[in-house]
């Protein structure tokens, strides 16, 4: 669903200010039209329309290709005319801007190259020389400016998502992908454990490719009975001590143990704070 468009701020709004003494957060959270528009605001109102427009041109060059070749001219049309700026010169540049000449240079051969004088093959000594001055001229004037903020270049969650690019799945560990497969069904962050250096979602295109691939052996892998965990196996490549259940249940033990003395103690804290109340009631109704 489109956002709702704002409505336009009136006149005179940026010089009003908030009553401080009345005004709640629940009102700033409102559109109240009032205060200095954003520094921003022409220049993104102005991308949002060329965004529609193209939007617009977009789809009338699908609903109609035959008007395709007009566009084009228009857009030809329309560069050429923002390309000039002033009335035309004598050598038909702009009148402001002395008429240039562009001469497309020849690339040097890299490398000493030979030549021939006087019928003899010599070392042409200009080839032996580099000119970084020349060079680095070069490549300034290929440069293009280009100013950047939060706006020209838009930064989201996925801007600095890790894309690494997955290692080349070789025939064992084709292998142990099928075995972890049947052994722990589609749990991709699981079997990603039997792989140090790939991630869940390597694990994931993994089996979106075999499911293209080879379906015979997905359905075969996924219908078979699940194979038992070989926890030492586990271990070894996932690089996952395993602690032992009597372990555990006996930490589990203490802490119960635990929670029982502390409960306990509570208790008898509470019995001995009434008992202390209970003795100067009764003490103030005898000297009553």
């Amino acid at each position: 669903r489109e956002r709702k468009q704002r409505a336009t701020t009136p006149e005179g709004a940026e010089e009003e200010e908030i009553d401080r003494e009345n005004m709640t957060m629940s009102d700033l959270c409102k559109d109240l039209k009032i205060g200095r528009p954003f520094s921003m605001h022409g220049e993104i109102k102005a991308r949002q329309m060329k965004k529609k427009a193209d939007l617009a041109r977009a789809k009338l060059r699908k609903d109609h290709p035959e008007l395709i070749p007009l566009m084009d001219a228009e857009d030809n049309a329309a560069s050429g005319e923002a390309g000039e700026v002033g009335e035309a010169g004598p050598s038909g540049t702009n009148a402001a801007q002395p008429a240039t000449l562009e001469v497309q240079e020849v690339p040097a051969p890299a490398g000493p190259q030979m030549r021939i004088i006087d019928g003899q093959i010599v070392m042409d000594e200009r080839t032996l020389q580099i000119d970084r001055q020349k060079n680095a001229q070069a490549q300034r004037l290929e440069m293009t400016e280009v100013e950047e903020n939060d706006f020209t270049r838009v930064i989201t969650s996925g801007t600095w998502m890790k894309m690494e690019r997955s290692q080349v799945w070789d025939h064992a560990a084709n292998q142990l992908f099928y075995e972890c497969l049947q052994a722990h069904g589609t749990d991709f962050e699981m079997i990603a454990s039997y792989f140090p250096h790939r991630n869940r979602r390597q694990i994931k295109l993994k089996f979106n490719k075999e499911e293209r691939n080879n379906p015979h052996k997905i359905t075969k892998a996924m219908t078979q009975p699940k194979k038992p965990i070989d926890l030492e196996h586990f271990q070894k490549l996932s690089s996952i001590q395993l602690v032992d259940v009597a372990d555990i249940d006996k930490e589990r033990e203490e802490y119960d143990q635990e929670q029982m003395a502390e409960q306990s103690k509570q208790e008898a804290a509470r019995a001995e704070d009434t008992r202390k109340k209970k003795e100067a009631i009764q003490a103030t109704s005898a000297a009553a």
